[in-house]
């Protein structure tokens, strides 16, 4: 025993009705705008990330260099603990400058920057700081990017 649909029924339209047509499109373009924005995003992440790591390894190698400017007078005349090798406090961050402008840090960057240089007898500190510009992340953090710094500790060869 079968049951016969009559013309009204849905099982008799063909073609699924004139509703239904071009929705596929509609989300595939929903689908491709989705992927781009998301790919968007992971390259900004991914630039951030990449500058960052960049940045600190500038940071590293001006604390480095600026570890290296010895207190030669007082080693010297003998006033320095024999111990150590000093640090000339005035000459580290003459040292982390010039290895900075060396290095081309500046033109690398943009709104490059030697934030704070920190010298003891021992140890020196160093922070740079510079801007990444980006490119969908422009809408959340403004036409000029972020601002990202980073900072290194280097000790005295002998400290």
């Amino acid at each position: 025993m079968s049951r016969r649909r009559g013309p009204g029924c849905r099982a008799d339209r063909r073609g699924g009705g004139a509703t239904d047509r071009g929705s596929v499109l509609v989300l595939l373009l929903g689908f491709a705008a989705l992927a781009l924005v998301l790919v968007g995003v992971v390259a900004d992440l991914s630039k951030v990330f990449l500058a960052k790591r960049a940045l600190a390894s500038t940071a590293d190698g001006a604390a480095i260099a600026a570890a290296q400017a010895l207190d030669l007078e007082a080693l010297y005349t003998g006033t320095a603990d024999p111990e150590t090798l000093p640090i000339d406090p005035s000459a580290a961050g003459d040292a982390a400058r010039g290895h900075l402008a060396g290095d081309g840090s500046a033109a690398a960057y943009d709104a490059f920057a030697l934030d704070h240089v920190e010298a003891t007898a021992t140890q020196v500190e160093v922070q740079v700081s510079a801007r990444v510009g980006l490119l969908f992340g422009a809408f959340f953090a403004g036409p000029d990017g972020v601002r990202l710094s980073a900072s290194a500790t280097a000790r005295s060869p002998l400290g």
